[in-house]
């Protein structure tokens, strides 16, 4: 009985884990070697992009976008 409590258990525990969501941030003044978390946020979208998995969140310093807008506009062949 109590094997089957703790098989049990560690389906229960192994599945939340499968369910977890991460956060993973981009600020324009930043590293993409960092690790994407708040205090050591990625440089660029396309890295955050690259990391992120099924339910996670991608948080994005209004920064960052708003130079990725100017970069695009300036770069722009009419």
């Amino acid at each position: 009985m109590k094997s089957i409590q703790l098989v049990v258990l560690l389906s229960v525990i192994l599945n939340m884990s499968a369910f977890s969501q991460a956060k993973i941030y981009v600020s324009v003044n930043s590293d993409d070697n960092n690790s994407g978390s708040l205090q050591a946020p990625y440089a660029t979208i396309q890295k955050a992009v690259s990391q992120l998995t099924a339910g996670d969140t991608c948080i994005i310093n209004r920064a960052s976008i708003n130079n990725r807008i100017r970069s695009v506009l300036n770069n722009r062949r009419d």
